[in-house]
């Protein structure tokens, strides 16, 4: 703040003299908005004043235009306002990333204009060397170079369902970036939505799209659908008025060809706690296994497992184009992304490791808050770990939370929101990435040009930088350093893809397409990235890697599923289920021992492992004692060392009460078709109205009616003895209770 006092006859003090010709007390004299002085100089009855971005200010008398700038027909100047210099800043040189740009010029506000090199996409450094009253210091800028644009095409497949409508364009898509779920869906009569799947190159279109992946080149999105089948059966239709015979009502086939886009494994501890979890083409989040902790987004203190796939809730107040876009499955906690692009956690909390400043566990997604915006954290990718969470903001930022642990018994430093990691090149915006992966004891991010850092504990050498610490050291890196070179140690590891396991990384080289691990393997500590097949097993050009605590899965050019390491569980998928599976073995196919599975993607974790085949379905293998292998035809006691097909119904319909006019039938035999057997009652010759009470997916739907015919004659009363309700005041109050049985039944039910 600058004050002044004194004599104001010429404004010197910038103050309107007519009011205030003299100042007697210290007052505050007004300055542009923005402007801090850091010098100042009194002449006779004027001021001068430099601010702290080197530019000169004057005001105060200008008789002799001592102010150095034009004040018009006022002889003073009762404001600070800036002296124009007669030469203006001359630009020399603007080079980016080190190449001049051409055609420089300067435009009449004072800018300038130029035209920039070709480069490779990517933020690079902008130098602009200039001169004003002398050469200055050079000035540095940053220029992003975007990819090309292409189009995201939308077409439509069922032969059994009319042209939809609703259809929408093409999407330009710049290369890199994410292509948006079109919304509202397209309807089409008589059918229901599946959802978009990506077409390959022989046509076909079995895979639903991730629309959370970037967009590398051209691609057509087919709309899927399926018929909307309305017809109930009951088989057989007619039998005795005495009742007792068996008949079966099957449900409309409500079979949907909604399938999953993306899975995440988790359920990282030993004692803990298998769980799955995937986005599928209906834009909804699914969740099966242990919800110990509500990691499911269900109240654990109501359901403990899910045996197959559940959906997961929307999170409260957003709307009804709202989908999820990502997803990460933990330790015992869950991370996901909608299509707002809010960053949502839910599930086990004891470290902090949702990020909302407490721990404690919560079963509803819930959106994590920004400390620095104080907004709700916007995201585009994410990782779940054991007791950690990581996520990449819309500006590229990296963010940790929660707290490694060194997979022994020392826990780090917890971080209860999200912190911005450090930008290992010593600027104050942080550390930039498009993938950040944590697990266990450390975190790899990898930058837009392919460098990788990483930061945590290095007790078998998972930090890449040529040392280990040992076993039980407790040293933690706090801030991102680059992963070494495995040919030249000053240079930093260039990869397209990272994979964080317990105290072991998995990396795709930048260079080769190979195959890179380091730190923890087989007993030994690699402390650099190495692909040495000695060291690794098999030389493979990889296209996906997931690392589980103590697995591993890659995805070769040709697509086939590999897997390696811990396999107690058969969670490698080799078949076996030995104690370990030292190198890389072609994960067994779901239906031929020797054959190999071709798959899109593979997801690892503890005891269990997730892929989505090429067919476009959903399997796992490994350990299923929560069923989070989502098949129950396998036991909670066994495992299962080769993919198995994960039992998906997104819609699942449940008859849940039967009445043959006014009796309720107590017995529902449920079969695995969904259909229901059932002994008929005793009724009056003649047809019934069979009604049917059903849900689908959980939702109370209108009430079936199906008819059944009795045939034959009662009985009279006689001699026999035999005791007739029928029409009878007996048989009327029988009726009756069943019917208020039947209607509690339903609220229950319902509610």
């Amino acid at each position: 703040m600058l004050y002044g006092w004194g004599d104001n006859s010429k404004g010197q003090l910038a103050k309107d003299p007519d009011a205030h010709s003299t100042v007697s007390d210290p007052a505050k004299i007004d300055t542009p908005a923005g402007i801090t002085y850091t010098q100042v100089s009194t002449g006779n009855q004027h001021v001068l004043a430099l601010d702290s971005d080197g530019n000169l200010y004057s005001w105060g008398d200008n008789s002799s235009s001592q102010l150095g700038r034009d004040t018009g027909s006022a002889k003073n100047g009762i404001r600070a306002s800036k002296i124009p210099f007669p030469e203006q800043p001359e630009i020399s040189d603007i080079k980016f990333d080190g190449i001049s740009g051409t055609n420089r010029s300067r435009n009449s506000d004072g800018t300038w204009s130029v035209s920039t090199p070709s480069h490779r996409k990517g933020q690079v450094d902008v130098t602009v060397s200039w001169s004003m009253n002398g050469q200055q210091p050079d000035a540095h800028l940053l220029y992003t170079y975007i990819g090309p644009k292409y189009s995201v095409g939308f077409t439509s497949k069922n032969g059994s369902c009319p042209a939809p409508s609703g259809m929408p364009g093409n999407q330009p898509v710049i290369e890199g970036e994410q292509a948006k779920r079109p919304y509202p869906d397209p309807k089409s009569d008589g059918c229901m939505f599946d959802g978009w799947f990506i077409k390959d190159t022989k046509g076909d279109s079995n895979v639903a799209y991730d629309f959370s992946q970037p967009v590398t080149g051209g691609i057509s999105l087919v709309a899927h659908w399926s018929p909307v089948d309305t017809h109930w059966s009951i088989n057989p239709s007619q039998g005795n008025v005495l009742g007792g015979q068996q008949t079966t009502i099957t449900p409309p086939d409500h079979s949907r060809g909604i399938r999953f886009n993306q899975l995440s494994a988790g359920g990282e501890q030993a004692n803990i706690l298998g769980f799955s979890e995937g986005v599928a083409s209906d834009g909804n989040a699914y969740a099966w296994g242990s919800n110990q902790y509500g990691q499911l987004g269900q109240d654990p203190a109501k359901k403990t497992v899910q045996n197959t796939p559940t959906k997961v809730p929307l999170p409260d107040g957003v709307g009804s184009d709202f989908t999820y876009m990502k997803i990460a499955a933990g330790g015992a906690h869950t991370l996901a992304i909608g299509s707002n692009g809010i960053l949502y956690s839910w599930g086990r909390n004891d470290h902090g490791q949702l990020g909302d400043n407490s721990t404690t566990d919560r079963y509803k997604p819930q959106p994590v808050n920004n400390p620095y915006t104080d907004k709700s954290f916007k995201a585009v990718q994410i990782s779940a770990g054991a007791y950690d969470s990581a996520a990449i903001d819309d500006q590229g930022r990296v963010y940790t939370w929660g707290c490694e642990h060194t997979s022994y018994s020392d826990y780090g430093t917890v971080r209860s929101t999200p912190t911005l990691a450090k930008d290992p090149n010593g600027s104050s915006q942080g550390l930039h990435a498009v993938q950040v992966s944590v697990k266990w004891s450390f975190i790899l991010a990898l930058d837009e040009d392919g460098n990788v850092y990483a930061w945590g504990y290095n007790t078998n050498g998972q930090l890449g930088n040529g040392t280990a610490a040992g076993e039980h050291n407790k040293d933690y890196a706090n801030d991102p350093k680059p992963v070494q070179d495995p040919k030249d140690a000053s240079k930093t590891f260039k990869a397209t893809q990272i994979s964080v396991g317990t105290r072991h990384a998995l990396a795709i080289g930048k260079e080769d397409g190979s195959l890179y691990t380091w730190g923890r393997i087989n007993d030994t500590n690699y402390t650099r990235p190495t692909n040495d097949p000695a060291n690794t097993g098999k030389t493979i050009k990889a296209t996906q890697i997931s690392a589980g605590t103590w697995h591993s899965l890659a995805i070769d050019q040709d697509g086939n599923a590999w897997g390696w390491g811990w396999n107690y569980y058969g969670q490698t998928g080799s078949g076996s289920t030995s104690d370990q599976q030292a190198t890389p073995i072609k994960v067994t196919g779901p239906n031929k021992a020797g054959q190999g599975f071709k798959t899109v993607c593979v997801s690892a974790a503890h005891n269990h492992s997730l892929a989505i085949g090429q067919d476009g379905n959903a399997y796992s293998w490994g350990k299923n004692d929560y069923n989070q292998l989502g098949n129950t035809s396998i036991p909670t006691t066994g495992n299962s060392p080769k993919p198995i097909q994960t039992m998906f119904d997104p819609t699942p319909l449940n008859i849940t009460g039967v009445r043959f006019d006014q009796t309720v039938i107590g017995t529902l035999r449920q079969n695995t078709d969904g259909s229901v057997t059932l002994a008929t009652p005793a009724h009056n010759p003649g047809r019934a109205d069979v009604i049917v009470d059903w849900t689908l997916g959980g939702i109370v739907q209108t009430q079936a009616h199906l008819p059944y015919t009795y045939e034959g004659m009662l009985p009279h009363a006689g001699s026999s003895g035999a005791i007739i309700l029928l029409a009878t005041g007996l048989l009327a109050a029988a009726g009756a209770a069943a019917a208020v049985r039947h209607r509690r039944e339903a609220r229950s039910l319902q509610a």
